[in-house]
């Protein structure tokens, strides 16, 4: 009776006799882990709603298009502070956009009473585009620590836009 259990061991079995107790292990110290993530962030205090101001709106563009329209006209429905990010590898057409962004943007936000959002010109050598926009959006969080940076994202998936809020310091 004993024979068979050891022949097996012997055979490989003792492969999941290790790992079995193992991932047990590890999916209960993930589950710890959200048990304190949970306990860290809880807080019953009602919403605070004074000093409430509009967030800056920083709202990355590749180049023209349906997706960077829909996103700038969101990005001002949101906040009157928008800036629109445009990275330029040498590559890139920011000539073009540069040159329309009257015609494009700042006529339209002007006959409609908004402030026109400012195209911020970005250099980056070959394609890097993620370093330079975070690089921007820190930097003008340390500058706004009043008030927060939202990032919209334009894409062409089924929503028109991601947000990501880079949060001010409290205190």
């Amino acid at each position: 009776m004993l024979m068979v259990p050891v022949a097996k061991l012997v055979e490989g079995a003792w492969v999941t006799v290790r790992l079995i107790p193992g991932i047990i292990g590890l999916m209960m110290a993930i589950h710890r882990h959200y048990d304190r993530i949970v306990t860290e962030t809880a807080d019953p205090t009602p919403l605070e709603l004074k000093g409430l101001r509009a967030p800056l709106v920083v709202v990355p563009i590749l180049r023209w298009s349906k997706i960077s329209k829909k996103a700038l006209g969101l990005a001002l429905k949101l906040s009157p502070d928008v800036i629109a990010l445009y990275v330029d590898s040498e590559e890139g057409d920011c000539n073009e956009l540069q040159r329309n962004w009257s015609t494009l943007v700042k006529a339209p936000a002007e006959r409609a009473g908004l402030p026109a959002p400012p195209l911020v010109l970005l250099k980056s050598p070959y394609r890097f585009v993620i370093g330079p926009i975070l690089d921007y959006v820190l930097d003008l969080e340390r500058e706004n620590t009043d008030r927060q940076v939202a990032v919209l994202i334009p894409e062409s998936g089924a929503s028109p836009t991601t947000c990501f809020t880079i949060s001010a310091p409290s205190g």
